[in-house]
C-alpha cells in the first residue's frame, strides 16, 4: 500500500515502519549515462519489484504442488522376502524403494492389497505407483519402469516326480502351471500359454499353489530362485522341489502409469535415489539381509 509517496512494509512494536523508495533509490537515476525522468524511473522500479514478489509467490507455490514429499504407493504381500506385509520392514523391494525414495526427499504411504489389484488402482491414479513387476508387453503399454529393484533367475518348483527342466521347455509342455492372481509368466512360458501347450490354474496366491502341486491339482509354478526357496522353507510341504534349468533371467520394477502427469518426476526420483543407495553401499546390504541369490 502507497502512503505519500511511501511504501508501508509492516509494523514492528505497534509503529508503522516505511521506507520512502525515493530516497533509497535516489542514486539510481545519478548512475544512467542518459538523461531519463525521474518519475518514470520511480515506475518501472516498482513494476520491477511487483514482479519479482508475484514470481517468488508463485514459484513457492508450484514447488509444493510439482514436488510433493509423500506419495502413496501400493503393493501386495505373500511374496517374501520381496514384498510381505508380515517382514518388519516388509520386504526386500519395499526396503529398496522407500530407502531409494529417501535419499530424493521423498517419502511414502504404503497400502498392501491383492496384487489383483495393484495394477488397477495405479492406473487409476488412486496409488502413484506399485512395485515389484516384470515388464510385459501389456504392462509397458499402461505403465512406465524404473531401473530394476532387483533382478533375479526364473526357476521352475513342480512335483518331485516329475521331470521338468527350466532349459528344456519341452518337458513342460503338455503340463499345468499354477500362476497367482496379478502375476504374470516369464516370456518363454507366457508363448507356451498363448499356443494352448500349458494350462494355467490362477489361484490367489503362491502358498496355495503349493498346496494345488501336493494335491496334484497343478504341475508347476515359476517364480525366482530367492522367493521360491524361501516359500518351500515356509510352508514345509512335501513333494514339492526345485527342479534344474534355467528359465531366463528377470528384472523386477517399480511402475507407474503413463496417464499420470507425475510418472516421470517419481521415475526420475526413484532411479537417482536407487543410484545414490548402491553407491552409498546400502543397496548390497540390503540383499545379503533378505538373503537374495
Amino acid at each position: 500500500m502507497r502512503l505519500n509517496g511511501l511504501w508501508r512494509l509492516g509494523y514492528t512494536n505497534g509503529s508503522e515502519v516505511q521506507l520512502s523508495l525515493r530516497t533509497a533509490l535516489l542514486p539510481l537515476s545519478a548512475m544512467l549515462p542518459f538523461a531519463y525522468p525521474r518519475r518514470k524511473l520511480w515506475r518501472w522500479v516498482y513494476i520491477l519489484i511487483l514482479l519479482n514478489c508475484l514470481t517468488s509467490a508463485f514459484s513457492a507455490s508450484t514447488t509444493l504442488v510439482d514436488e510433493p514429499t509423500t506419495i502413496p504407493l501400493v503393493t501386495g504381500t505373500g511374496y517374501a522376502p520381496y514384498a510381505d506385509s508380515s517382514l518388519p520392514d516388509g520386504g526386500l523391494a519395499t526396503e529398496v524403494v522407500k530407502q531409494a525414495l529417501l535419499l530424493s526427499d521423498v517419502s511414502i504411504t504404503l497400502e498392501w492389497q491383492p496384487w489383483a489389484r495393484n495394477l488397477a488402482t495405479t492406473a487409476a491414479g488412486r496409488h502413484w505407483g506399485t512395485f515389484p513387476y516384470r515388464r510385459t508387453p501389456e504392462r509397458e503399454r499402461d505403465f512406465l519402469f524404473s531401473d530394476p529393484i532387483f533382478e533375479s533367475q526364473e526357476r521352475i518348483f513342480g512335483h518331485a516326480a516329475l521331470q521338468l527342466d527350466g532349459s528344456r521347455l519341452s518337458t513342460l509342455t503338455g503340463r499345468r502351471i499354477c500362476l497367482p492372481l496379478g502375476w504374470s509368466a516369464p516370456e518363454p512360458i507366457a508363448k507356451l500359454v498363448e499356443a494352448g501347450q500349458i494350462t494355467v490354474e490362477k489361484p490367489v496366491d503362491i502358498q496355495a499353489c503349493l498346496r494345488m502341486i501336493v494335491a496334484k491339482r497343478v504341475d508347476f509354478f515359476v517364480t525366482d530362485l530367492t522367493q521360491g526357496k524361501a516359500n518351500l522353507r515356509q510352508e514345509m510341504v512335501p513333494n514339492v522341489v526345485l527342479h534344474p534349468g534355467v528359465v531366463g533371467t528377470s528384472a523386477y520394477h517399480l511402475i507407474a502409469s503413463r496417464n499420470q502427469e507425475k510418472t516421470p518426476w517419481l521415475i526420475d526420483r526413484f532411479n537417482k535415489g536407487l543410484s545414490r543407495l548402491k553407491a552409498q553401499g546400502r543397496y548390497r546390504q540390503l540383499l545379503q539381509k533378505y538373503g537374495h541369490e
